[in-house]
């Protein structure tokens, strides 16, 4: 198991097993640093100071340049074509996760379905695969559309997908050999936490599994009210 953990007093903790299933542990204190095994750095806002139920950032992600292929084929170029929403929540797993990325996914799309209609219509959801030797476009629609259709899904070289993951904070530790049923023989490790970018193209919060669907509502509708 490869851990990656931040901490800051009782503040917050982040682990990261095999597939990345990460927790939060929320506290009274105020930041914290970390750098994970890919050399990751995250600064977080905990407790009062952050505007936001879930994780708040000290220093917002940019969002970095990559390139990707959606599942219609078309290329999507970050930062140039921007995100598909002025809300929009970027996630990294993949489609043969035994276990948080579909947790992550379903609590995602049910704090979007108790979205105000107005407030919805400013969200959406990138996926990005960690594991595109087996996440084929069919198969990431397939997958997606399991919990929201309107869903995005990318897919990149295992390059861009660590320099991306690199840059948004987000633990890759690679494949491990598994025997859990559904990852078809392998696990690939990554960092579990939904990114919340805004009408800045800025990500100032992130969400660990364990986040209340309410919550995430909560600040999704802050994050739109940006826009």
């Amino acid at each position: 198991m490869a851990a990656l953990a931040v901490s800051a007093g009782a503040a917050l903790a982040l682990s990261l097993s095999a597939c990345g299933s990460a927790t939060a542990q929320s506290g009274t204190s105020t930041s914290s640093t970390s750098t994970s095994s890919n050399g990751v750095n995250v600064r977080v806002i905990g407790g009062s100071d952050s505007r936001y139920k879930g994780t708040g950032l000290d220093a917002p992600y940019a969002l970095p340049k990559a390139s990707w292929t959606d599942l219609d084929g078309r290329a999507v170029n970050w930062p140039a074509d921007g995100l598909p929403k002025p809300v929009t929540v970027v996630f990294f797993g993949y489609t043969h996760c035994p276990d948080v990325c579909a947790t992550q996914l379903a609590d995602a799309a049910a704090a979007m379905r108790r979205l105000d209609p107005g407030v919805r219509s400013k969200v959406g959801l990138e996926f990005v695969t960690v594991d595109p030797a087996r996440d084929a476009a069919a198969t990431m629609r397939s997958y997606l559309a399991r919990f929201d259709p309107s869903f995005v899904g990318l897919i990149g070289s295992l390059s861009t997908i660590d320099s991306s993951a690199t840059a948004l904070g987000v633990a890759l530790t690679g494949k491990a050999t598994s025997t859990a049923a559904g990852a078809g023989g392998y696990e690939v490790g990554h960092g579990a936490q939904l990114i919340g970018f805004g009408p800045d193209r800025k990500a100032s919060v992130i969400w660990l599994p364990g986040t209340a669907v309410g919550d995430l509502r909560d600040d999704l509708t802050t994050l739109a009210g940006d826009a």
